[in-house]
Order: structure tokens, then C-alpha cells, then sequence
């Protein structure tokens, strides 16, 4: 997801390679978490508020989003569970 392999997060775990500026934004995305987290500079994990680039974004994104955080965590772990399968899949054809 963040466009990396196993073998470059088995070195980023073991210190013997550093992830690139790129490769620290990506998982801060993923993970929703502070870029200066993924950084150690601060153990506040949780980002003030969910950051997207405008250009990321697409006619219907913003709504989706918005809905999505209104749903109960039931819900929400549905949406991931489908995600993965829609993702899964599609690298299968």
C-alpha cells in the first residue's frame, strides 16, 4: 500500500535501510497517523485532522469520506474488509 516490498520494511525494521521522504508520507497516509510519528519525534500518534491533497481527491471522494467517518466501527471494518477484497481481486485479472 505504500509502495514498498517485504524486503524493504524487513530492512526499515532491522535499521540497516531508511525509508524515503516519500515512502514516511505514504505510510503516515495509510496508517492515518502523524507524519512526525512515523518520524519518532513525538508519540502523539493521532494526526489533527485527516490531511488528503485536494488534487487526490475526485468529484464524489469528499462525501464518501465524510460518510465513511460517520459510520460505527461495524460498519467501518465492513467497508475495509470489502476494500481488501475489491484490491485483492483486481490484481488477480
Amino acid at each position: 500500500m505504500v509502495g514498498a516490498g517485504r524486503g524493504a520494511w524487513q530492512q526499515w525494521e532491522l535499521g540497516t535501510r531508511n525509508p524515503s521522504h516519500t515512502a514516511l508520507i505514504a505510510i503516515s497516509y495509510v496508517f492515518n497517523v502523524n507524519f512526525e510519528y512515523v518520524c519518532g519525534l513525538t508519540d502523539v500518534s493521532t494526526p489533527p485532522s485527516l490531511l488528503i491533497p485536494n488534487s487526490r481527491l475526485h468529484g464524489m471522494d469528499r462525501l464518501t469520506i465524510e460518510t465513511y467517518l460517520s459510520l460505527t466501527s461495524k460498519e467501518k471494518e465492513f467497508v475495509r474488509r470489502t476494500m481488501d477484497f475489491i484490491q485483492m481481486h483486481r490484481h488477480q485479472e
